[in-house]
């Protein structure tokens, strides 16, 4: 089995697809992965670019919210690993979150990040 990756796409025994399709994706794989994240957390916001990578996550809890959506669990230092799947990200907010020293040691890795709160 050959994998050949051209500028124009992805061929692998034959088999092509053009490169927009491979960006979408990797677009698509990473929206998914910061909706699960979005799941543990009362309120959810999600930045794309034109690729579809994920740039900015907003991500809290708070007591206002409590009374219509419940309570949730946030995101802690573990959940801070799957990040490394948005190299792309620029901006993130964690209100209430359960995010120790480890954590934080995680955002370190991310020296294109412009806003953290």
């Amino acid at each position: 089995m050959s994998l050949l990756l051209l500028l124009s796409g992805l061929c692998l025994s034959g088999l092509c697809l053009p490169a927009a399709l491979i960006k979408e994706a990797q677009g698509e794989a990473q929206q998914s992965i910061a909706a699960k994240l979005g799941e543990k957390v009362q309120r959810f916001e999600m930045r794309i670019d034109d690729d579809g990578n994920v740039t900015g996550l907003f991500l809290i809890n708070h007591q206002a919210f409590a009374k219509s959506v419940g309570e949730r669990p946030g995101i802690t230092d573990a959940d801070l690993l799957k990040f490394r799947q948005f190299p792309k990200l620029t901006a993130v907010n964690f209100e209430a979150q359960p995010i120790g020293d480890a954590g934080l040691q995680i955002l370190r890795e991310f020296p294109q990040l412009r806003q953290v709160g």
